[in-house]
């Protein structure tokens, strides 16, 4: 295992201190056969990420986009980065993560769970309640959407033990390179949230397998950079790309049904404009996801 070559992705955007804290946690790890790459994906602060890296000493890459894409399209250049570069292997990390010095390896070794296995995940902590769990492998089905295995509960709550999962978060997910050859790239469509699930559901789709490890562990920062967004970009960007994904994934009848849903949630949004003023503003951006979503808008919002 220590022969082959792993690319450690950290996905930058306006947060420098996490992501100098992401990387030297990585430069703690057992597993040394790794390369560090960041993508930052446009932010104000270019200058400072470089000079805070250069401090660290170390053969660290920084890809500057000329444009913030999104998470996926952030992704697809350190995948295409990989491929041309013959790593067998991604490690997409969002930059407010800090790593046990053990979650490269124990990923690694999780891909002997079976042959078709293309993707592990480790387990995932809030960082500042350190024993609880965010994310412990994920769950998904069309009526319930993407669940985090194990939320909120501790160690001690859960069926501990590697098993194949469905989806896995885009928090911290390693990927043969191989893969992206297979089944193409994430879909840069979504810009934020659900990129995911889709990539996660065209995997399985492909006949391959998802394995989530318990014995690779994290902790993440919670929601530090769609924080920024505000609350109502945010419900814009999660009825248009769960519309995305059904039109990427559902078979026709569940499809049929999803439509039926976005037209009575539609008219639902018309009313809380009309009627409820504290509500408006959220029911103005949903409206705009939907509609967006049926004129064929994505990437990144726009008004």
């Amino acid at each position: 295992m220590t022969k082959e070559r792993v690319l450690c992705s950290i996905i930058n955007f306006n947060g420098t201190k996490d992501t100098i804290e992401c990387i030297n946690s990585l430069l703690l790890s057992d597993f040394k056969n790794f390369e560090i790459l960041v993508v930052d994906n446009n932010s104000d602060d270019k200058d400072f990420l470089k000079r805070e890296i250069d401090k660290l000493n170390h053969n660290i890459k920084i890809i500057f986009s000329e444009k913030n894409g999104g998470f996926s399209y952030a992704v697809n250049l350190a995948a295409k980065y990989a491929l041309k570069n013959n790593f067998d292997y991604i490690f997409i990390l969002n930059n407010d993560v800090v790593l046990d010095k053990n979650c490269i390896s124990n990923l690694l070794d999780a891909f002997s769970y079976s042959k078709d296995t293309m993707i592990t995940s480790p387990k995932i902590y809030f960082y500042d309640n350190p024993s609880q769990i965010w994310y412990a492998g994920g769950s998904f089905s069309w009526v319930f959407g993407g669940n985090h295995i194990g939320y909120l509960k501790r160690d001690n709550d859960i069926e501990d033990q590697i098993k194949k999962i469905q989806y896995a978060t885009g928090c911290a997910i390693m990927i043969k390179t191989s893969l992206f050859s297979k089944i193409g790239f994430f879909d840069e469509r979504f810009f934020l949230y659900y990129e995911d699930t889709d990539f996660s559901l065209r995997t399985r789709k492909a006949g391959f397998k998802i394995v989530f490890t318990p014995k690779a562990k994290l902790w993440h920062k919670v929601s530090v950079s769609t924080r920024k967004l505000g609350n109502p970009i945010i419900h814009y960007y999660h009825i248009r790309n769960a519309l995305l994904l059904s039109k990427n994934n559902a078979n026709l009848f569940i499809l049929s049904l999803i439509y039926i849903w976005s037209f009575s949630h539609l008219l639902k949004q018309q009313v809380k404009i009309l009627l409820f003023p504290s509500k408006r503003e959220s029911a103005l951006k949903i409206t705009k996801g939907i509609i967006d979503f049926y004129k064929n808008r994505f990437g990144k919002y726009e008004k």
